[in-house]
């Protein structure tokens, strides 16, 4: 692979532009310095998204093609998604459309159904955690929080961005994996449409952004489709049991 500039950084990595010099193929190379990957928990996501991504192959999470595994540095060779990501491309717009998020969210939606029949849940779903394409075709990233799930086991482990956490991680509970997913990117769906996160409290009060999450207390605009507010309150729900799936999502009135 030939390497070129830098595209993002992280505390122990460098993610650059890659060329392979057979194919001619844009890649992303991750450059992970074990030197500086001292942290047993930083040193534990780097090897659970290595093994989750190499389970996964769906065209809405973003492709794992080859690690090379030196004495202090590590190569993580993955799909490049070159129209940057979803928090981005919010950003720029202040919001998007009710069309253009249905069509982006829908891609979400398989990309995370796939992974959920393949055992796999992703737990830290948000706006910087999905790239885009050319074309704008979603690439969810990032497994490194991710757990395999065990039939019949709940999960325990409390993890994620605390804007975009479900009720159950952020009452410390035991928790059924897929719908924490489902919650997470019905937070991402909101935050497309209207411009902004559906829970949000002043800097550093994160009680008070706990106890909104915990009562389902956020309000969808009255400008948008009557549809989309139904939607968004079906997957919002505090109890996870009656909270959406993601194939009624996709059978939801606002997706057709």
């Amino acid at each position: 692979y030939l390497l070129g500039a830098v595209v993002g950084e992280g505390g122990f990595c460098k993610v650059r532009a890659g060329i392979h010099q057979v194919t001619g193929a844009k890649t992303a190379v991750k450059l992970i310095d074990k030197t500086k990957l001292t942290d047993v928990n930083d040193r534990k996501r780097v090897g659970r998204e290595i093994r989750v991504l190499k389970r996964l192959t769906h065209e809405s999470i973003i492709r794992l093609f080859d690690v090379v595994d030196g004495i202090d540095k590590m190569f993580v060779v993955m799909e490049y998604a070159d129209g940057g990501s979803l928090l981005d491309h919010v950003r720029a717009r202040k919001r998007l459309s009710e069309r253009e998020s249905a069509r982006m969210f829908r891609q979400m939606c398989a990309g995370l159904m796939y992974c959920h029949a393949n055992g796999v849940v992703h737990r830290d779903v948000k706006l910087e955690n999905v790239l885009l394409d050319a074309n704008a075709n979603v690439k969810i990233i990032d497994f490194g929080l991710s757990a395999v799930l065990t039939p019949g086991r709940r999960l325990r482990v409390h993890c994620g961005s605390p804007s975009y956490a479900a009720p159950e991680i952020v009452a410390r509970r035991e928790y059924d994996g897929p719908p924490v997913d489902v919650w997470s990117a019905g937070v991402v769906l909101f935050a497309m449409v209207t411009g902004y996160l559906p829970f949000h409290a002043p800097k550093g009060e994160k009680q008070e952004l706990c106890r909104k999450i915990m009562k389902g207390a956020f309000t969808t605009p009255e400008s948008c489709a009557r549809d989309f507010r139904d939607l968004v309150a079906n997957i919002l729900r505090v109890d996870p049991a009656k909270r959406a799936t993601f194939a009624q999502v996709l059978e939801s009135k606002w997706m057709r």
